[in-house]
């Protein structure tokens, strides 16, 4: 690529207006001072685009090779086009000591043609990153560059450093290989998009990894799947061998859309062991969908995301669109790891619903999101997760320190039922550390309109919102049930001056509602500036049920550790429970409701113990076993076998007071899993395209 001449710019403009006006209008020498100073940074400016104009040669170039050939310790790089068949490169001329000269020669064959891009160079290294097979050959490469100005002008250096990597040759061959239904091998290709334009339905595409010595194992494509195929990464050079621990396939988006986009009616896809990266566009036109996988079914169909690493996609992670003839879908995502997504540079892209994942299901689909780590995504609504529609199933996640931004909500997870009555799941995840910035519930935001809706077995911990309420959990209920059971609810926090409960803000309503609120620990949540530190719930002709939970050591800035707004109709019913040393241990309520709590030991009332007929409630300091809130065997008179006597524990005596009393009580509150381990392996080596970064 030959060098064009730039035209005059402001800096030189502004540099001939600065002389003229000394010569004609005459200064002083104060003013000759400042002025001095004026062209000194006039000068650094030029300076550095000079050396901008420069690195930008030659990382043009570097993209539009197809491999860079480097010696250790050179002052020179050679780029190898194979589809032109010419080899051009870029020197240190170092005759002059005092003027070294970055050159540009085009051909390598024909060497007194060359061109100086830039004098007065200080320092120029090339160094090779990605080797390929062959020796001091290398995929990409970091260049760094320094210059100052020949006439002293400014006693400042301009420094720059940038990545550049070459792209795939068109002969290169052997990179991706294509088998029938039946393992016969068909083909090969050297990009993974022209293996999927000459498939059939039903192929399999097998793509190498970067351990096979030839190939550094990054495709930088934009891949479109219209056609039901199988897609995997990490295969040795035969392709009989995937090992995704130890060799990877990246397949790279460069910022330029979706990186893999399955459209079409009916397909049966799956996307096993790739890191999928870099998918997105520009932060003014970047939307939901254009991130690293991106499904688009008209008329069903069956996809499959499994084993991969989906990371630092500004798009967000994968999106699922949720069209009107969508058609019935099933969706699984399992075994991966999907971090990092929905931002770029620490900027959050707006209107990305679901960060890490952003699924919309009609009535007639599903979605099964298991065993992944979902961590530090960003996104409009829903930080980590957000899914809405059918019948969908998360579990066995580790969800942690996703943010959401909007004012809606769900750090952690925004879910909603609509137009079904399927059910929702959310069971045995870890949900930690998550924030909505604008919204409410920090850990999960959760709202059923048909339908029943679980929340069972989960450590929500940790995780804040700074607006309505439910720094742990935010639930509204209109559908069928909704059963929030056997999780751990601890040291949430709900950070405003509107804010309404650390535990748990709850919605209820509409005739023959009811929510159940059984075996939690409700646990050490606050509320700084609002108020009520444990549960809030508004109830309209609707009931709660809240039995066997331990609520303790919660605090708010005011207010009661439990508030209830109980509208006509409605029913609160607190039984078998632990409430006790919350700073502000009172329950208040209002409205024209009915209240009632029955065998329960509530700290602060006076309570008699034992209880004396008709009385049914305590006021006994509890004593805990471990930091789990276990009832020891011991001190705990009137509390362990103390609860309802027509309610029973699993063992068929009479149920205890708090989290591990009654029919649901288990040994364990909260996530029982192993922590998933999910994706491909990423030990970080892998260097991604990055701007041009440079000071001066």
């Amino acid at each position: 690529m030959k060098p064009t001449k730039q035209s005059l710019t402001l800096v030189e403009l502004l540099i001939a207006i600065s002389i003229i006006a000394t010569i004609v209008l005459g200064v002083n020498a104060m003013q000759i001072g400042l002025l001095q100073m004026f062209n000194k940074g006039i000068y650094r400016a030029l300076l550095f685009q000079s050396t901008s104009y420069a690195m930008e040669l030659m990382v043009r170039e570097v993209e539009e090779s197809n491999s860079v050939i480097i010696t250790t310790g050179a002052t020179y790089f050679q780029l190898v086009n194979t589809d032109s068949g010419k080899t051009s490169e870029y020197y240190l001329d170092s005759t002059d000591p005092l003027n070294k000269k970055l050159c540009y020669r085009a051909d390598i064959t024909q060497p007194a043609d060359f061109q100086v891009i830039l004098p007065y160079v200080k320092a120029f290294t090339p160094e090779g990153l990605e080797a390929l097979g062959t020796p001091n050959t290398f995929r990409g490469i970091r260049i760094t560059l320094e210059a100052e100005d020949p006439n002293k002008r400014t006693d400042k250096s301009s420094y720059l450093q940038s990545l550049a990597f070459c792209r795939i040759p068109k002969n290169a061959g052997n990179l991706v290989q294509l088998r029938d239904s039946g393992g016969t091998i068909k083909a090969y290709y050297s990009t993974i998009q022209d293996a999927v334009d000459a498939a059939s339905s039903g192929d399999e595409v097998r793509c190498m990894g970067n351990n096979s010595g030839i190939f550094d194992g990054t495709f930088r494509e934009n891949v479109t799947v219209n056609k039901s195929l199988t897609l995997k990464g990490g295969y040795d050079t035969n392709f009989n061998i995937q090992d995704r621990v130890n060799t990877y396939t990246t397949v790279d988006g460069q910022d330029d859309g979706t990186v893999i986009n399955c459209q079409g009616s009916g397909l049966t896809v799956s996307i096993d062991s790739f890191i999928i990266t870099n998918g997105g566009m520009s932060l003014s036109s970047v939307n939901s969908g254009d991130g690293g996988i991106r499904i688009a079914p008209r008329g069903g169909g069956s996809f499959n995301i499994i084993n991969n690493t989906i990371t630092a996609n500004p798009g967000g992670g994968i999106h699922l669109a949720d069209y009107s003839d969508q058609g019935p879908v099933t969706l699984t995502v399992a075994n991966n790891s999907i971090t990092g997504n929905g931002k770029k540079s620490g900027i959050f892209y707006n209107y990305i619903e679901g960060g890490g994942i952003g699924i919309g299901l009609e009535p007639d689909s599903s979605a099964l999101i298991t065993n992944n780590i979902i961590d530090d995504n960003r996104g409009y609504v829903g930080g980590g997760i957000r899914a809405s529609g059918a019948e969908v199933v998360i579990s066995n996640n580790s969800i942690r320190n996703n943010v959401q931004s909007s004012d809606i909500g769900g750090g952690g997870i925004y879910a909603t039922t609509f137009g079904s009555t399927r059910n929702f799941r959310i069971n045995n995840n870890l949900i930690t550390e998550n924030i909505s910035y604008a919204g409410s519930g920090g850990g999960i935001y959760a709202a059923c309109s048909y339908g029943i809706f679980y929340i069972t077995s989960n450590s929500i911990r940790g995780n804040s919102n700074n607006r309505d309420g439910g720094g742990g959990i935010y639930a509204r209920s209109q559908g069928t049930a909704f059963y929030i059971a056997n999780n751990d609810i601890s040291q949430n926090h709900s950070d405003s001056t509107f804010g309404r409960a650390g535990g748990i803000k709850a919605y209820v309503y509409y005739s023959g509602h009811t929510m159940h609120i059984t075996n939690n620990i409700i646990a050490s949540n606050s509320v700084s500036m609002g108020m009520f530190g444990g549960i809030q719930a508004d109830i309209y002709d609707a009931v709660i049920f809240l039995a066997n939970n331990t609520i303790t050591g919660n605090s708010a800035g005011s207010g009661a550790a439990i508030d209830l707004s109980l509208g006509s109709g409605s029913t609160f019913s607190l039984v078998n429970s632990i409430y006790y040393n919350n700073t502000a241990n009172s329950i208040s309520t209002t409205g024209s409701g009915v209240f009632s709590q029955n065998y329960s030991d509530i700290g602060g009332t006076g309570y008699p113990v034992p209880p004396v007929s008709p009385e049914t409630n305590i006021d006994k300091a509890p004593v805990y076993a471990d930091a789990a809130y276990h009832l020891a065997a011991t001190g705990n008179e009137y509390i362990i076998d103390g609860g309802d006597p027509a309610i029973l524990d699993p063992g068929g005596s009479r149920s205890d007071m708090g989290a591990y009393g009654g029919p649901g009580a288990t040994s364990t509150i909260g996530f029982t899993g192993t922590l998933p381990n999910s994706g491909v392996p990423d030990d970080g080596s892998t260097p991604y395209r990055e701007d041009i970064i440079g000071t001066f």
